[in-house]
């Protein structure tokens, strides 16, 4: 697979050499660039017009944003290969605990009028991240105010998460 945006093609070279240490593997690159293709719903708004440019993805670290979505993803499947190879008829914790985290999710997305299932579906990454990984859940009355002033509910949560963890949790 090649990147979608064909411009400045010389510079993101550049940006690739000068970076080449700090950079990934090019498998985990190609990997993670597939990842952003298929999460980032910018890249699919007017026929591509929001990707940016290759040396701007590489020089910005913005693998890093689709490699925190295929880590979700890697969990997701494997939570969902034990609740299916678990027998009986009472769910696996995990499944109960993700469910749970759900309900609460809707009641919260419901503020924002953005329907767009991939920006819904980082807000959600974002939620478990928030719920499981930090033990962190914010108040009702804190999303009604942010419903106005942040037009789509993943940027809050992401605003609430740097506020209240800094930028490296």
């Amino acid at each position: 697979m090649a990147y979608p945006r064909k411009e400045n093609l010389f510079e993101a070279f550049t940006v690739y050499r000068r970076m080449y240490a700090k950079l990934p593997p090019v498998e985990e690159l190609l990997l993670l660039l597939e990842c952003e293709m298929k999460h980032n719903g910018k890249w699919h708004r007017q026929e591509g017009r929001f990707v940016p440019w290759l040396k701007n993805w590489l020089r910005f670290e913005h693998y890093e944003q689709a490699r925190q979505f295929m880590e979700l993803e890697r969990e997701s499947a494997a939570a969902t290969a034990a609740a299916m190879s678990a027998s009986g008829s009472e769910k696996p914790a995990e499944l109960q605990r993700e469910e749970e985290d759900d309900s609460g999710f809707a009641a919260y997305a419901a503020l924002w009028s953005d329907r767009n299932e991939t920006r819904i579906g980082m807000a959600r990454e974002l939620w478990r991240v928030l719920l499981r990984g930090l033990g962190m859940k914010p108040g009702l009355e804190e999303a009604r105010e942010a419903s106005g002033r942040y037009p789509v509910m993943y940027h809050w949560l992401n605003a609430f998460r740097l506020k209240h963890c800094g930028a490296m949790a």
